[in-house]
């Protein structure tokens, strides 16, 4: 059999058939049919080329092909935007979450934008739990501070709009857009800011088995640690990129994940300035949208609240507990006793 006729069975078995069974010199230029006469590696380079440009062309007929059959068919059916096939709900239909963006950003490519110490200050022995509103706290809520004010060796610090003030730095006041946000999502912001200012812990007000105060002695005493905190409760909760490989990359190593309501933090370290950074990026993009679009209960579940639930917490906070967990710990002995919804709220 000739060299010939080795390029076409080759070619019939790839699927792809020459015209005429012949061998077209514009594919298939001279090296490869001198493969005899000249150096092996190059002509195995030489072939290797020109499969890859057989490949090219396929994919882009291919693509041609698959763009006429969509042309047709939209030539044959009408189409109108509808933002509920495109929005995902969250715990009881209330919540409204994006399920498609058109916005591709990766924060973890971006250094802090606040300065940062290379060898960051021991975390305070303080304990921050947040009431954003001016309602009364539930007696289940009370409970729950009891408990952690009882259980916890550090110092617990109730934050509320009464005192927040005391805490808010003054070459650095909040952002401008925190007053126009649900108040979910104003503790979601209170975390990044008193964690990258103020260092320490912060737990949600819940029923937490253990001593985060011990977790603050075990970080102080490593310099090469910057936090730690409790294990994030499962795939199901981890704060997820949107698109590529990170997504599954996430949910595989959810173990590695610290839970984003029960941690504690050295202050100002990378972690804690790049996690601030990207929520104050993001609160510039929705400012003027919270003006148009006011949230009308704490939950932010008012139809046109543009904030999802979350992308200013578990969306960033997830991705870099990944990116530096050389310096991250968890705590097995912390644990949240979980209750039903209600009981707990």
């Amino acid at each position: 059999m000739t060299l010939d006729s080795n390029l076409k069975l080759l070619m019939k078995n790839s699927g792809f058939l020459p015209v005429n069974n012949s061998i077209r010199p514009e594919i298939f230029n001279s090296s490869l049919i001198m493969m005899t006469t000249v150096n092996p590696i190059q002509s195995m380079r030489q072939a290797k080329h020109e499969a890859h440009i057989i490949r090219l062309r396929l994919l882009r007929k291919a693509a041609l092909q698959r763009d006429l059959w969509w042309k047709f068919q939209a030539s044959r059916t009408d189409y109108s935007y509808d933002s509920a096939r495109h929005t995902a709900f969250y715990g009881n239909g209330s919540l409204d979450i994006p399920s498609s963006s058109t916005f591709p950003v990766n924060h973890l490519m971006f250094e802090s934008t606040l300065p940062t110490d290379e060898h960051p200050a021991p975390a305070p022995q303080r304990i921050f739990v947040l009431w954003t509103g001016d309602n009364e706290m539930s007696d289940n809520r009370k409970r729950s501070l009891d408990h952690l004010t009882e259980n916890f060796s550090a110092e617990v610090t109730l934050v509320t709009p009464s005192n927040l003030n005391e805490w808010v730095v003054s070459t650095h006041p909040l952002h401008p857009a925190y007053e126009k946000l649900s108040l979910i999502h104003r503790s979601d912001y209170l975390r990044a800011y008193l964690a990258y200012h103020h260092g320490g812990g912060y737990v949600d007000l819940k029923s937490i088995r253990g001593d985060l105060g011990q977790l603050i002695g075990r970080i102080n005493s490593n310099p090469a640690l910057w936090g730690g905190g409790m294990r994030e409760l499962g795939s199901h909760n981890v704060g997820e990129a949107l698109g590529g490989s990170l997504p599954k990359e996430q949910r595989v190593n959810h173990s590695r994940h610290l839970w984003a309501s029960c941690y504690a933090f050295r202050p100002k370290n990378r972690f804690t300035g790049e996690w601030l950074s990207e929520v104050e990026r993001r609160l510039s993009y929705f400012e003027p949208l919270l003006t148009q679009n006011p949230p009308m209960d704490p939950f932010g579940a008012s139809k046109g609240y543009p904030v999802p639930w979350f992308s200013i917490l578990g969306n960033i906070f997830g991705p870099l507990c990944l990116k530096y967990q050389g310096h991250l710990t968890i705590d097995e002995s912390l644990q949240w006793e979980p209750t039903n919804e209600a009981s707990y709220r």
